[in-house]
C-alpha cells in the first residue's frame, strides 16, 4: 500500500517538475540546503530543509488539483 501511494504521489511530483522554472528553483533550494549544512547550525539546516519541503508540498498539491 505504501508503495502504491508513493508511486501515485511521485507521478504528480514529476508533473510539477515540468512547470517552467521548477527544476531551477529546486536546484537553488538544494544549494541552500547544502550551504545551511555547512554552517553546522542545526536551526539553519532545518529552516532550509523546511522551506524546500514546503515548496515541494505546495507545488505537488497544486498539480494534484489540476
Amino acid at each position: 500500500m505504501v508503495s502504491d501511494f508513493y508511486d501515485y504521489a511521485l507521478e504528480y511530483r514529476r508533473r510539477a517538475l515540468q512547470s517552467p522554472g521548477a527544476i531551477k528553483h529546486s536546484v537553488q533550494d538544494h544549494r541552500e540546503i547544502v550551504a545551511a549544512l555547512k554552517t553546522r547550525k542545526p536551526e539553519v539546516a532545518v529552516a532550509a530543509m523546511r522551506a524546500h519541503l514546503e515548496q515541494v508540498q505546495k507545488t505537488t498539491i497544486k498539480e494534484m488539483a489540476n
